[in-house]
């Protein structure tokens, strides 16, 4: 099963629609062969996020939750181990990447998706050639 399968499965029930908010995804380091540091700021301390991604381009891309997700499948991340961070008291969540060497030179596109206790927002797409 695609990992974007298994994100739209195990997400719990959402709002009708994602919540309005100032969140925003920061990506760090997107070099092939090193490591990246993926960061979301303005998100509700103690919430988790989670990173998502695409190679295949935006969306929109419709879940069974009541909102779309801004980016094509297949999408991976979310779920996936290592992909998600819990808030901090800054409202800033971080996790680190590898980027596979192989990937220089390809353009993916990442979106984050925060999780407060079931009323979810998602920050505006991001985008960029991998380093």
């Amino acid at each position: 099963m695609r990992i974007a399968a298994i994100f739209l499965l195990l997400l719990p029930a959402l709002t009708a629609s994602p919540m309005i908010s100032n969140l925003i995804m920061r990506a760090v380091n997107v070099n092939g062969g090193s490591t990246a540091t993926l960061r979301a700021h303005y998100a509700t301390p103690g919430s988790t996020i989670y990173f998502c991604y695409s190679m295949a381009g935006t969306g929109p891309t419709p879940t069974p939750y009541g909102f779309s997700l801004d980016l094509s499948p297949p999408i991976g991340g979310g779920l996936a181990p290592g992909w998600s961070a819990t808030v901090n008291a800054n409202g800033e969540a971080m996790i680190y990447v590898g980027v596979p060497a192989g990937l220089t030179g390809a353009l993916v596109w990442g979106q984050a998706i925060e999780n407060d206790g079931g009323v979810f927002s998602i920050s505006p797409v991001i985008d960029g050639v991998v380093g």
